[in-house]
């Protein structure tokens, strides 16, 4: 395989680990990988990851998109292999289901919140938080192993259509919570 993308659209901020996404990008440019990261977003800590950045010597590996417009992002996700968020806490992103329906492989910091959506081995892989080596390891497996990914890719892209649509899911929990009232109002 060619180049492999990455790609991380996280906010440019201390809570998202960026410097962990770095150092791993470091780690595999080590290791003879052919890849481009792309960080896709803004922040305060925008010049600060540059500067990082060239100091790892990471200036032909990293691209700073800064913010996107929606379609811009929809292509990036698009023509990416391997979404990455290094959080150190979370909510949902909606990063990841925009990164799992539009077939990026996730490789996450293992946080409880993700475990409602990726199952580990199954359809994304997790790294201790904070642990750049870990997630390196994690980034290797997953660009060794692109091809036999399809069908996890497949199956992110069907959750992601099914169980994170508003609009698809909306009506229902319109009527759950209607019919939850009427049960306490009786």
């Amino acid at each position: 395989m060619g180049v492999v993308n990455l790609v991380t659209h996280r906010k440019l901020e201390k809570l998202y680990g960026h410097e962990v996404i770095l150092k791993a990008a470091k780690i595999l440019k080590e290791r003879g990988r052919n890849f481009k990261l792309y960080i896709a977003s803004f922040g305060s800590e925008l010049q600060n990851l540059k500067r990082f950045t060239q100091e790892l010597g990471l200036d032909d590996f990293v691209e700073f998109t800064g913010k996107l417009e929606e379609d811009e992002l929809i292509s990036l996700l698009a023509k990416s292999h391997i979404f990455i968020s290094s959080a150190y806490s979370d909510t949902t992103p909606n990063s990841l289901l925009e990164a799992m329906a539009l077939k990026a492989f996730p490789v996450l910091s293992d946080l409880p919140v993700y475990r409602e959506w990726i199952l580990e081995g199954l359809n994304g892989l997790y790294f201790r938080p904070g642990d750049e080596v870990d997630l390196a390891d994690k980034l290797e497996w997953a660009m060794e192993n692109l091809q036999s990914l399809e069908e996890p890719i497949r199956f992110n892209r069907k959750v992601a259509e099914k169980l994170a649509d508003w609009d698809k899911n909306f009506e229902r929990f319109i009527d759950y919570l209607a019919n939850t009232m009427e049960r306490v109002i009786k």
